[in-house]
């Protein structure tokens, strides 16, 4: 014990009363209390810490992939034309991937595209495209050409 201790605790013990032993005990619980709310604290900023790093990790995650979706989207053979899914002779060619792909290309670029229809059956997926494309104005279908050749 050093000198500055042992004059406390003489002190203490020469004017040790009720009061001052509850007192004493109540700052000493205190002191825990503080300790333990430390620690929680401290571990509740690591926690947030982790967490809001894991955030970061997964929204870097997700716009790779959807940078991914996009650049395979933006690189398929664009048919804007009905005549093209209607004609007989494409038919053979036309798949549901493609139909699929066409369908995404237009709601990438913000074309309203029923619910359901890209998980559809070929022939309702195909009719479906063949009704978006029936549906566009002239004016959408001039900015959709246009894009399709800026890219």
């Amino acid at each position: 014990m050093n000198r500055r201790h042992r004059l406390i605790q003489r002190w203490y013990e020469k004017h040790r009363t009720d009061e001052l032993d509850h007192f004493a005990r109540k700052e000493a619980r205190n002191r825990d209390k503080g300790n333990e709310e430390k620690v929680d604290r401290i571990t509740r900023a690591e926690e947030l810490k982790r967490k809001a790093r894991d955030e970061e990790v997964e929204r870097e995650r997700k716009k790779v992939k959807h940078d991914e979706y996009t650049a395979k989207v933006e690189s398929i053979d664009v048919h804007l034309s009905r005549t093209y899914w209607e004609n007989p002779e494409n038919l053979k060619n036309i798949t549901l991937e493609k139909i699929r792909r066409q369908i995404a290309w237009l709601r990438l670029k913000k074309v309203h595209i029923p619910a359901g229809l890209s998980s559809a059956k070929k022939a309702d997926a195909l009719q479906g495209l063949i009704n978006i494309l029936g549906g566009l104005s002239p004016e959408t279908l001039q900015e959709l050409t246009t894009s399709t050749s800026q890219a």
